[in-house]
Formats: C-alpha cells, structure tokens, sequence
C-alpha cells in the first residue's frame, strides 16, 4: 500500500462532511433576502421609463442610470422578487434591491424591462460547483427613487434578518464548502471538540460573520448537522 492510498482522517471526514453538495430542489422559506420598505414608499417611487423620462441628461439619461444605481446613489425597489439561493427559495415583497444587481445585470435600453418593469438574473456562484451552484431572481414591478424625489426612503429594519448583506454588499456567493472545510480542520487541530450540533452551528456563525458573508438560521442547521455528524463519524473510528 502507498502513501496514496493509506486513509487521511482529516480528508475522509471533509469528504463526508460535503458528501450530499448536489443538486435538490429549493426548499421554500419565509427568511427575506432583501430588506423591506413600506408598500406608501414602493408606489411613490416611478417606474423605469418614467424615471429615464425625468432625469435631466437628455440621450445620456440611460448610461447616468446605471452609474447612479450601481453607485447606490439612486434605489431601486420591486413589487415581488422570487429568489432561489444556497438551496432555499422565497418571495420577497415590496424587497430594496441591492447596488450590485444594476453593476452586473442592468437590463439593456431596447429591454423590456424599460416598459414591463420585470427583470430575471441569474449569478454564477465561485467555486468548481455543479449548476446548482446558481443564484437566480425573478423581479416583477421594479420602481426607482432618486435624491431629486426628496428624502431618502428608510428600510423596515425588523425584517432585515442579521445576516443580511447591505445595499453595497456582493453578490450572492456560494461559501459553505469553504466554511464546512474551516470547521473540520479546526476540529482536526483541537480547535473546536463539539458535543452537540448547537455548538457547530455557533462556530459557524463566528466564521461567517467574520468575514461578513450572508447566512440564515435554516442554512446553518444543515450544515452544522452534516459537519457534527462527519466529526461523530471520525471520531468513532479512533
């Protein structure tokens, strides 16, 4: 038997731990992805065309456009966005749309959307991953303020869930193989000796909120309980 071949603890109980990363349909929740604002605000912002029609550039008022919204100078709301990330699924109402989203998927001038108000975008997520790795949005009834409409709007706080990624944040990345691999090597080095999954789970949190990434409480409970059960596998084989 070579080196090759003999079984590496560490290694094998990665490989259980991501054992099960393919593809499963969404499982819906309630959990928002965008922060909310009140329905009074969504509808006393204007529509697309009738926000390229006010602003003052003239045949540059699309190209200031997206420059304004990508800078999170000017916002952007939507009646409903209908969101599949990281395996769960949801229907966002009256949902802030994030800066990002004008910097990489600003719909063309000839675009319906300039009429419908209605945009799909779909982001590869980093990572050699399988095509479920994708985060995809259905938007309907999007509507845009900007400074020259008066104060900025306020976002209901309270459905903003702490994980949640601001305005500037970055598109929706696919990290958990990351994070599950963090948390097997900081087992392997003493780091962390887990004795419920509750205690994973908070390791988990620490890791992502130090790096500023988005989570959910549902996402997390999945994860921890593959990572305690790969380290109760492990460790039954000592």
């Amino acid at each position: 038997m070579t080196d090759d071949d003999a079984s590496d603890p560490l290694r094998d109980a990665i490989a259980t731990a991501l054992a099960g990363q393919v593809y499963t349909p969404p499982t819906p929740t309630t959990e928002r992805q965008f922060a909310e604002i009140s329905e009074a605000e969504y509808l006393s912002w204007l529509t697309p065309q009738a926000m390229i029609d006010a602003m003052p550039y003239g045949i540059a008022n699309y190209d200031q456009l997206g420059r304004e919204l990508g800078a999170d100078r000017y916002l952007a709301a939507a009646h409903e966005v209908i969101w599949v990330h990281d395996g769960h699924t949801g229907r966002d109402k009256f949902a802030r749309l994030h800066s990002w989203l004008w910097r990489t998927a600003m719909p063309p001038i000839k675009s319906p959307f300039w009429r419908t108000g209605s945009l799909d975008a779909t982001f590869r997520q980093e990572g050699n991953l399988s095509v479920s790795a994708q985060s995809s949005l259905q938007i309907f009834g999007v509507r845009f303020w900007s400074p020259f409409m008066g104060a900025a709007p306020l976002v209901t706080a309270s459905t903003e869930p702490r994980s949640a990624t601001k305005a500037t944040g970055r598109p929706p990345k696919d990290y958990w193989e990351d994070v599950i691999i963090a948390m097997m090597v900081r087992w392997a080095e003493g780091d962390i000796k887990p004795k419920r999954q509750s205690e994973v789970a908070e390791a988990m949190k620490d890791w992502l909120d130090a790096r500023s990434e988005k989570w959910s409480e549902t996402t997390i409970k999945e994860r921890a309980k593959k990572v305690f059960n790969a380290i109760q596998v492990a460790e039954s084989k000592q």
